[in-house]
Protein backbone atom coordinates (compact mmCIF):
# COMPACT_ATOMS: atom_id res chain seq x y z
CA UNK A 1 0.00 0.00 0.00
CA UNK A 2 2.79 2.45 0.85
CA UNK A 3 4.54 1.89 -2.45
CA UNK A 4 1.24 2.15 -4.31
CA UNK A 5 0.52 5.53 -2.72
CA UNK A 6 4.08 6.64 -3.38
CA UNK A 7 3.66 5.84 -7.08
CA UNK A 8 0.61 8.06 -7.54
CA UNK A 9 1.86 11.24 -5.91
CA UNK A 10 4.81 13.54 -6.27
CA UNK A 11 4.46 14.57 -2.62
CA UNK A 12 6.43 12.68 0.01
CA UNK A 13 4.31 10.09 1.80
CA UNK A 14 4.42 10.52 5.58
CA UNK A 15 4.34 7.04 7.11
CA UNK A 16 5.90 7.94 10.45
CA UNK A 17 2.71 6.92 12.24
CA UNK A 18 2.88 3.39 10.82
CA UNK A 19 4.05 1.06 13.58
CA UNK A 20 4.32 -2.09 11.47
CA UNK A 21 4.96 -2.57 7.79
CA UNK A 22 3.90 -5.95 6.39
CA UNK A 23 4.13 -7.64 3.03
CA UNK A 24 6.74 -9.33 0.88
CA UNK A 25 10.37 -8.64 1.61
CA UNK A 26 10.68 -6.91 -1.77
CA UNK A 27 7.79 -4.57 -0.97
CA UNK A 28 9.02 -3.69 2.51
CA UNK A 29 12.58 -3.02 1.30
CA UNK A 30 11.22 -0.87 -1.52
CA UNK A 31 9.22 1.19 0.96
CA UNK A 32 12.22 1.47 3.29
CA UNK A 33 14.52 2.67 0.52
CA UNK A 34 12.04 4.96 -1.26
CA UNK A 35 12.96 8.65 -1.17
CA UNK A 36 9.25 9.39 -1.46
CA UNK A 37 8.26 7.60 1.76
CA UNK A 38 9.19 8.77 5.25
CA UNK A 39 8.98 5.92 7.75
CA UNK A 40 9.26 5.90 11.51
CA UNK A 41 12.71 5.16 12.90
CA UNK A 42 11.35 2.23 14.85
CA UNK A 43 8.80 0.58 12.57
CA UNK A 44 8.46 -3.19 12.80
CA UNK A 45 8.94 -5.08 9.54
CA UNK A 46 6.97 -8.30 9.17
CA UNK A 47 7.46 -10.41 6.06
CA UNK A 48 4.16 -12.29 5.93
CA UNK A 49 4.38 -13.46 2.33
CA UNK A 50 7.32 -15.48 1.10
CA UNK A 51 10.82 -15.27 2.54
CA UNK A 52 13.50 -12.64 2.97
CA UNK A 53 17.04 -12.98 1.71
CA UNK A 54 19.92 -12.27 4.04
CA UNK A 55 20.66 -9.13 2.02
CA UNK A 56 17.09 -7.89 2.51
CA UNK A 57 17.19 -8.64 6.25
CA UNK A 58 20.41 -6.65 6.52
CA UNK A 59 18.85 -3.67 4.74
CA UNK A 60 15.89 -3.65 7.11
CA UNK A 61 18.04 -4.18 10.21
CA UNK A 62 20.04 -1.11 9.27
CA UNK A 63 16.93 0.95 8.47
CA UNK A 64 14.85 0.47 11.62
CA UNK A 65 15.24 -0.17 15.32
CA UNK A 66 12.00 -2.13 15.28
CA UNK A 67 11.73 -5.91 15.21
CA UNK A 68 12.14 -7.74 11.93
CA UNK A 69 10.06 -10.90 11.54
CA UNK A 70 10.86 -13.09 8.56
CA UNK A 71 11.81 -16.52 7.32
CA UNK A 72 15.28 -16.38 5.81
CA UNK A 73 15.74 -17.78 2.32
CA UNK A 74 19.32 -19.05 2.51
CA UNK A 75 20.51 -22.00 4.53
CA UNK A 76 24.29 -22.02 4.15
CA UNK A 77 26.23 -20.83 7.17
CA UNK A 78 28.66 -18.76 5.12
CA UNK A 79 25.74 -16.50 4.19
CA UNK A 80 23.68 -16.83 7.38
CA UNK A 81 26.53 -15.73 9.63
CA UNK A 82 26.49 -12.28 7.98
CA UNK A 83 23.07 -11.61 9.52
CA UNK A 84 22.86 -8.95 12.22
CA UNK A 85 20.46 -8.03 14.99
CA UNK A 86 21.53 -4.50 15.84
CA UNK A 87 18.70 -3.96 18.31
CA UNK A 88 18.38 -7.42 19.81
CA UNK A 89 14.73 -7.86 18.82
CA UNK A 90 14.60 -9.76 15.54
CA UNK A 91 12.49 -12.89 15.09
CA UNK A 92 14.14 -14.62 12.15
CA UNK A 93 13.25 -18.18 11.22
CA UNK A 94 16.54 -19.77 10.17
CA UNK A 95 17.06 -23.26 8.79
CA UNK A 96 20.67 -24.38 8.34
CA UNK A 97 21.29 -26.59 5.31
CA UNK A 98 24.95 -27.50 5.91
CA UNK A 99 25.79 -30.99 7.19
CA UNK A 100 28.86 -29.78 9.09
CA UNK A 101 29.28 -26.59 11.09
CA UNK A 102 31.46 -24.68 13.47
CA UNK A 103 29.87 -24.51 16.90
CA UNK A 104 30.73 -20.79 17.04
CA UNK A 105 28.64 -20.14 13.91
CA UNK A 106 25.59 -21.92 15.31
CA UNK A 107 25.92 -20.04 18.60
CA UNK A 108 26.21 -16.75 16.69
CA UNK A 109 22.97 -17.49 14.81
CA UNK A 110 21.25 -18.37 18.06
CA UNK A 111 22.18 -14.94 19.40
CA UNK A 112 20.58 -12.93 16.56
CA UNK A 113 17.05 -14.31 16.66
CA UNK A 114 14.36 -15.10 19.20
CA UNK A 115 13.21 -18.08 17.10
CA UNK A 116 14.88 -21.45 17.60
CA UNK A 117 17.52 -22.09 14.93
CA UNK A 118 16.83 -25.27 12.96
CA UNK A 119 20.15 -27.13 12.65
CA UNK A 120 18.77 -30.61 12.10
CA UNK A 121 20.84 -31.16 8.95
CA UNK A 122 24.10 -30.72 10.87
CA UNK A 123 25.79 -34.04 11.59
CA UNK A 124 29.28 -32.86 12.56
CA UNK A 125 30.06 -29.87 14.77
CA UNK A 126 33.60 -28.60 15.31
CA UNK A 127 34.90 -26.13 17.86
CA UNK A 128 36.62 -25.52 21.15
CA UNK A 129 35.33 -27.46 24.13
CA UNK A 130 33.76 -24.25 25.46
CA UNK A 131 31.96 -23.61 22.16
CA UNK A 132 30.77 -27.20 21.89
CA UNK A 133 29.44 -27.11 25.47
CA UNK A 134 27.67 -23.82 24.68
CA UNK A 135 26.05 -25.49 21.67
CA UNK A 136 24.86 -28.32 23.88
CA UNK A 137 23.43 -25.82 26.39
CA UNK A 138 21.53 -24.11 23.57
CA UNK A 139 20.33 -27.50 22.33
CA UNK A 140 19.07 -28.38 25.81
CA UNK A 141 17.26 -25.04 26.04
CA UNK A 142 15.84 -25.67 22.55
CA UNK A 143 17.02 -22.33 21.22
CA UNK A 144 18.82 -24.50 18.66
CA UNK A 145 17.10 -27.64 17.40
CA UNK A 146 19.36 -30.33 16.02
CA UNK A 147 20.17 -34.00 15.90
CA UNK A 148 20.59 -35.82 19.21
CA UNK A 149 23.02 -38.10 17.36
CA UNK A 150 25.89 -35.96 16.14
CA UNK A 151 29.66 -35.94 16.02
CA UNK A 152 31.47 -33.26 18.02
CA UNK A 153 35.09 -32.66 17.07
CA UNK A 154 37.25 -30.72 19.53
CA UNK A 155 39.95 -28.26 18.49
CA UNK A 156 41.59 -27.72 21.90
CA UNK A 157 44.77 -29.47 22.92
CA UNK A 158 43.94 -29.26 26.65
CA UNK A 159 40.69 -29.46 28.59
CA UNK A 160 39.29 -30.33 31.99
CA UNK A 161 37.65 -33.70 32.50
CA UNK A 162 34.57 -31.92 33.90
CA UNK A 163 34.11 -29.92 30.68
CA UNK A 164 34.61 -32.98 28.51
CA UNK A 165 32.02 -34.85 30.59
CA UNK A 166 29.58 -31.96 30.13
CA UNK A 167 30.16 -32.24 26.39
CA UNK A 168 29.98 -36.03 26.09
CA UNK A 169 27.64 -37.23 28.84
CA UNK A 170 24.79 -39.18 27.18
CA UNK A 171 22.62 -39.25 30.32
CA UNK A 172 20.47 -36.23 29.38
CA UNK A 173 19.02 -37.70 26.18
CA UNK A 174 21.93 -36.86 23.92
CA UNK A 175 24.12 -39.46 22.31
CA UNK A 176 27.01 -37.51 20.81
CA UNK A 177 30.16 -39.06 19.43
CA UNK A 178 32.83 -36.75 20.81
CA UNK A 179 36.09 -37.02 18.87
CA UNK A 180 38.91 -36.02 21.23
CA UNK A 181 41.80 -36.56 18.82
CA UNK A 182 43.04 -33.01 19.43
CA UNK A 183 43.25 -33.39 23.22
CA UNK A 184 46.79 -33.85 24.53
CA UNK A 185 46.31 -32.94 28.20
CA UNK A 186 43.39 -33.50 30.59
CA UNK A 187 43.15 -32.15 34.13
CA UNK A 188 40.66 -32.97 36.83
CA UNK A 189 39.75 -35.14 39.78
CA UNK A 190 40.50 -38.84 39.43
CA UNK A 191 36.79 -39.63 39.67
CA UNK A 192 36.04 -37.40 36.67
CA UNK A 193 38.97 -38.81 34.71
CA UNK A 194 37.71 -42.35 35.26
CA UNK A 195 34.15 -41.40 34.28
CA UNK A 196 35.38 -39.79 31.09
CA UNK A 197 37.40 -42.80 29.95
CA UNK A 198 34.48 -45.06 30.88
CA UNK A 199 32.40 -43.23 28.26
CA UNK A 200 34.89 -44.42 25.66
CA UNK A 201 35.02 -47.94 26.97
CA UNK A 202 31.33 -48.47 27.81
CA UNK A 203 29.11 -46.65 25.30
CA UNK A 204 31.57 -45.13 22.83
CA UNK A 205 30.22 -41.58 23.20
CA UNK A 206 33.90 -40.56 23.44
CA UNK A 207 36.56 -41.63 20.97
CA UNK A 208 40.33 -41.32 20.41
CA UNK A 209 41.49 -41.16 24.01
CA UNK A 210 44.49 -43.15 25.18
CA UNK A 211 47.76 -41.22 25.00
CA UNK A 212 46.97 -38.01 26.90
CA UNK A 213 48.98 -36.52 29.74
CA UNK A 214 46.79 -36.32 32.84
CA UNK A 215 47.07 -33.74 35.62
CA UNK A 216 45.19 -34.92 38.69
CA UNK A 217 43.77 -32.09 40.79
CA UNK A 218 43.05 -34.29 43.81
CA UNK A 219 44.69 -32.90 46.94
CA UNK A 220 45.79 -34.50 50.21
CA UNK A 221 45.40 -38.26 50.49
CA UNK A 222 44.61 -40.65 47.66
CA UNK A 223 44.51 -44.42 47.34
CA UNK A 224 47.43 -45.95 45.47
CA UNK A 225 45.02 -48.05 43.40
CA UNK A 226 43.31 -44.88 42.15
CA UNK A 227 46.65 -43.64 40.83
CA UNK A 228 47.47 -46.91 39.09
CA UNK A 229 43.92 -47.17 37.71
CA UNK A 230 44.24 -43.70 36.15
CA UNK A 231 47.67 -44.54 34.75
CA UNK A 232 46.20 -47.63 33.10
CA UNK A 233 43.80 -45.42 31.09
CA UNK A 234 46.54 -43.67 29.12
CA UNK A 235 50.06 -44.14 27.88
CA UNK A 236 50.81 -40.55 28.86
CA UNK A 237 52.33 -39.25 32.08
CA UNK A 238 50.11 -38.73 35.13
CA UNK A 239 51.01 -35.91 37.50
CA UNK A 240 49.50 -35.45 40.96
CA UNK A 241 51.32 -32.46 42.41
CA UNK A 242 48.71 -31.75 45.10
CA UNK A 243 48.70 -35.28 46.51
CA UNK A 244 50.59 -35.39 49.79
CA UNK A 245 49.82 -38.95 50.94
CA UNK A 246 49.13 -42.22 49.17
CA UNK A 247 47.50 -45.09 51.00
CA UNK A 248 46.95 -48.80 50.48
CA UNK A 249 48.46 -52.22 50.86
CA UNK A 250 52.23 -52.40 50.52
CA UNK A 251 51.98 -54.09 47.11
CA UNK A 252 49.56 -51.39 45.87
CA UNK A 253 51.75 -48.55 47.10
CA UNK A 254 54.85 -50.16 45.61
CA UNK A 255 53.09 -50.54 42.25
CA UNK A 256 52.23 -46.82 42.25
CA UNK A 257 55.73 -45.72 43.20
CA UNK A 258 57.27 -48.11 40.66
CA UNK A 259 55.14 -46.79 37.79
CA UNK A 260 57.10 -44.77 35.26
CA UNK A 261 53.88 -42.94 34.32
CA UNK A 262 53.12 -41.64 37.81
CA UNK A 263 55.23 -38.57 38.46
CA UNK A 264 55.26 -36.15 41.43
CA UNK A 265 55.49 -38.98 43.98
CA UNK A 266 59.14 -38.71 44.96
CA UNK A 267 58.37 -36.82 48.20
CA UNK A 268 54.90 -38.16 48.99
CA UNK A 269 54.02 -39.56 52.41
CA UNK A 270 52.87 -43.19 52.51
CA UNK A 271 50.40 -44.95 54.79
CA UNK A 272 50.53 -48.72 54.39
CA UNK A 273 47.38 -50.39 55.64
CA UNK A 274 47.46 -54.07 54.73
CA UNK A 275 44.65 -56.17 56.08
CA UNK A 276 44.86 -57.37 59.69
CA UNK A 277 47.26 -60.28 60.18
CA UNK A 278 48.86 -59.64 56.77
CA UNK A 279 52.61 -60.19 56.47
CA UNK A 280 54.49 -57.41 54.69
CA UNK A 281 57.68 -58.14 52.80
CA UNK A 282 60.69 -56.21 54.01
CA UNK A 283 61.84 -55.89 50.42
CA UNK A 284 58.60 -54.04 49.58
CA UNK A 285 59.09 -51.65 52.48
CA UNK A 286 62.68 -51.06 51.45
CA UNK A 287 61.61 -50.31 47.89
CA UNK A 288 58.88 -47.96 49.09
CA UNK A 289 61.23 -46.12 51.42
CA UNK A 290 63.74 -45.73 48.64
CA UNK A 291 61.16 -44.35 46.20
CA UNK A 292 60.03 -41.42 48.34
CA UNK A 293 61.60 -38.99 50.77
CA UNK A 294 58.27 -38.74 52.60
CA UNK A 295 57.27 -40.44 55.84
CA UNK A 296 56.29 -44.11 55.53
CA UNK A 297 53.77 -45.32 58.13
CA UNK A 298 52.79 -48.99 58.53
CA UNK A 299 49.55 -50.04 60.21
CA UNK A 300 47.86 -53.40 60.85
CA UNK A 301 50.82 -55.60 59.85
CA UNK A 302 51.31 -58.69 61.98
CA UNK A 303 54.87 -59.25 60.78
CA UNK A 304 57.51 -57.96 58.43
CA UNK A 305 59.52 -60.69 56.74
Amino acid sequence: DLTTVDAITSVAVDATAVATITGTADAIVTAAQSVGITTAANYAATVNSGTATVAQALILDADTTGAITATITEGDLATLTTLTDENGNNALTISVSDTSADAADLIALDAITSVAVDARTVETITGTVEELVSYRVAFTAQTITGLSLYTAVTEDTAASAADLLALADPSTGFNPDVDLTSIENIDGAASDIELLYALQNDDASVSNLGDEAIDLTDAGSIAATVLTDVAALTSGLVTSASVTTITGAASEVKAALDSAQLTSLDAVNVTISDADLEVILASDLSAIGGATSGVVTVTNAIAIS
